[in-house]
């Protein structure tokens, strides 16, 4: 018999599209779109198994018998499955979330059935029970009509519930159910007695596309956007109660920073010895890199939108480099790791940038592989990668020797809060976001992050930003270094490697050396000479140097942190590690100005200005009131809000208010809003800025709506204190803004 395959074939083509624009839907799925999605892919399979044999196996290989039982078998199953499907599925357009209940009891009863028509299906290739495939072809048996007897009994299962609950379905798909019983019952006439017409597949191709548009019913897309509303809600609602923690948790913090930094700041103008102002000058620098990561973990706007805000100003290189070294030197075990620092030449003097953000960057780098290298080197190298256009490209490199990174975990640790090998790496702490945050910091700075590893031997990481070009260093240092033959006397290979490097990239005169001798510095006449070397080594390379008459030599001595250095040595210049190109400009500044300083001009203010802060924290007031004595201000410090209001009511005026944000009974706020409302002159114009530790993006907007004119944060910054004081002082004696 010749088979009508053009039915089927169109069927499949029907499906196939219909299967594209389902599973490129939205991902909202309940019950019932699950199911269809099942309908869809069993109806497709029936059409390509009923095609399979009746295009090319029965006509062609008639005495294949067993491929050909197979292929009639699985159509079988793929075609008496559909009106169990169909019922499942109109269980759960009736009963929603409780459809799964239902189908388990009292539903599930009537699912017994189709399973023994499917089993009776698979078993027939070997026991003759729904169909026969033998050398004389095709043959249905007597119970084949049981079967199909049992499939109509699920088209009526579906009518049925749709009578009952009529009121609960829409019409899509009652449409859909009615369509494949009617279609079904007629079709399956036709083929019953045109058995070459292959109809069926058709009757359920139609349904399917009735039930595919009531997937987009209006009742589904309503329960879908009420779903959608729900979540976006109930994630607003977290998102408001993560910003009102981390608006706490902010202000917890930075309160005790903020002595932190201001008993730093006191204690920097004390007369201290060199390293006990070494210890003060780290401390300080390690607590501006906490504050730093800080701001960024709880600036919640900024890591919710991806988007981080720069605060670009004009900034030294070597500035930068010397902070971050005297991190470096201070938490690597030097006795196994040896830090190393290379500066390219060609870096320029000054660039204008986010300063913070790139001290961010290499102490994240620099971190990691301290955290994760436990002997060998760890190199800090900048390079500046072009200059033009105002803009300098700066390619920042962190290096180690390290446990290396699997190729595995590559991508996984730019991702937030992953760390690798976390069951190995216990004892190595850390939260996981610092190289996900230096990536977004790069993007930002139109850059990115560039990583090299080989597991087992170490990693290198590259931060590649853009920074605004200022101004190259002068030629003179290096026409000042064309002087000098240098001798690197230096017994770490890694620190050798290092200021050969360095001194090679500035064309200099320079020996590698364990020792000093006489035949050593034969070659070097007529030139400035001076010996590289650390701190150990000092001594005994001295005493090596006079030993063999050598007495006109310049000394540049790296010293470790922590480690104090003798006083008032002729042609020795100390400097803390590790060397680098900024250790030799000092030098050599050191040298021609014999270490003479200009001393930085200190802004003070009259005596008759007058200033008030308002804090509940005594030790904030205490820090506060210290740090305006630097600038020759005595201000009256109050603990409430009440107090400075009855200072106005007891005739009192001021020139300038720090108002804290937070205080118990009345807030600054509140405060602020109390003296705006008296009837003085001075009360409604004196300047008042916010003292907070609430630094959350946006939070000054709201002081200043609030009545307030500035903001200052907590923990106080000098430099950020003293803009206040220029700015809303008065600039004469006569405390103008006080007027009544």
């Amino acid at each position: 018999m010749e088979y009508t395959l053009s039915y089927d074939i169109s069927a499949l083509v029907l499906l196939t599209i219909l299967a594209f624009f389902y599973f490129k839907m939205s991902k909202y799925r309940n019950f019932q779109n699950s199911i269809f999605g099942l309908i869809l892919l069993d109806a497709i399979f029936a059409c390509v198994f009923d095609l399979l044999s009746a295009a090319w196996l029965i006509p062609h290989h008639p005495d294949w018998i067993l491929p050909n039982s197979l292929a009639v078998m699985l159509y079988l199953v793929c075609q008496h499955l559909i009106p169990i499907l169909y019922f499942v599925y109109m269980v759960g357009v009736v009963y929603g979330e409780k459809s799964k209940e239902k189908l388990r009891s009292p539903y599930g009863f009537w699912l017994l059935p189709g399973a023994v028509i499917l089993i009776s299906d698979v078993i027939s290739p070997i026991i003759p029970i729904a169909y026969i495939y033998n050398e004389n072809g095709y043959s249905r048996t007597n119970l084949y009509f049981l079967d199909a007897g049992v499939s109509a009994a699920y088209i009526i299962l579906c009518l049925v519930l749709i009578g009952r609950h009529r009121e609960k379905t829409d019409f899509m798909p009652k449409l859909a159910i009615i369509s494949y019983s009617v279609l079904s019952i007629v079709l399956a006439a036709v083929q019953f007695f045109f058995p070459q017409h292959l109809l069926l597949n058709s009757a359920v191709t139609v349904s399917i596309f009735i039930m595919y548009l009531s997937l987009q019913s209006p009742a589904l897309v309503k329960e879908a956007l009420e779903e959608a509303e729900t979540n976006r809600k109930a994630a607003e609602e977290a998102n408001e109660a993560k910003s009102i923690f981390l608006a706490n948790i902010s202000h917890e913090i930075r309160t005790p920073m903020n002595a932190i930094f201001g008993m730093t700041y006191l204690l920097e103008d004390r007369d201290l010895k060199s390293d006990a102002r070494e210890y003060v000058n780290t401390i300080r620098t390690a607590s501006e890199n906490l504050l730093s990561l800080i701001n960024d973990i709880l600036d919640f706007s900024k890591a919710d939108s991806g988007k981080l805000a720069l605060d670009e100003t004009e900034y030294r290189i070597s500035e930068l480099v010397k902070d971050v070294s005297a991190l470096m030197i201070t938490q690597i075990n030097q006795e196994k790791v040896a830090p190393t620092i290379y500066i390219d030449p060609e870096v320029p003097k000054t660039l204008r940038g986010d300063v913070i953000k790139v001290r961010q960057i290499i102490i994240n780098f620099l971190s990691n592989a301290i955290k994760f290298t436990d002997d060998g080197q760890i190199m800090l190298n900048i390079s500046s990668r072009r200059k033009e256009n105002g803009k300098a490209i700066l390619a920042i490199k962190v290096k180690d020797t390290g446990i290396g990174i699997k190729e595995a975990d590559r991508e996984k640790i730019f991702q937030q809060f992953e760390q690798i090998d976390m069951a190995k790496n216990r004892k190595r702490e850390g939260a996981g976001l610092g190289l996900a945050l230096v990536k977004r910091i790069c993007e930002l700075m139109n850059g990115h992050v560039e990583m090299e590893s080989e597991f087992g031997s170490g990693s290198s990481f590259t931060a590649v930003i853009e920074q605004g070009f200022v101004e190259d260093f002068p030629d003179a240092y290096k026409k000042e270094v064309e002087k000098y033959a240098f001798i690197a006397a230096e017994t770490n290979p890694y620190v050798q490697k290092s200021i050969e490097r360095t001194l090679r990239s500035l064309n200099c005169d320079y020996t590698l050396a364990d020792t000093i001798t006489s035949d050593m510095l034969s070659g070097l006449q007529g030139k400035k000479r001076c010996v590289i070397c650390n701190f150990a080594d000092f001594d005994w390379l001295k005493r090596e140097a006079e030993a063999a008459g050598i007495n006109d030599l310049s000394w540049l001595v790296v010293v470790d942190y922590g480690i104090g250095v003798p006083e008032n040595l002729v042609d020795v210049y100390f400097d803390r590690g590790p060397f680098c190109l900024f250790t030799l400009m000092d030098f050599l500044s050191s040298i021609n100005e014999k270490g003479a300083q200009k001393p930085e001009e200190n802004l003070y203010f009259s005596n008759a200005v007058k200033v008030a802060v308002v804090d509940d924290n005594k030790v904030n007031l205490k820090v506060t009131k210290a740090l305006l004595s630097k600038f020759g201000i005595e201000a009256q410090t109050m603990l409430s809000g009440f107090e400075i209001l009855d200072k106005y009511k007891e005739g009192e005026t001021f020139d300038l208010i720090f108002m804290d944000h937070m205080m118990p009974d009345m807030d600054g706020v509140e405060t602020v809003k109390h003296i705006r409302a008296l009837h003085k002159v001075n009360a409604q114009k004196v300047p008042i800025v916010a003292l907070t530790a609430n630094a959350v993006q946006g939070v000054d907007v709201e002081f200043i709506e609030a009545g307030m004119n500035d903001a200052l944060f907590k923990p106080v910054q000098i430099d950020e204190l003293k803009r206040i004081l220029i700015k809303w002082l008065p600039k004469s004696d006569s405390g103008a803004a006080r007027a009544q």
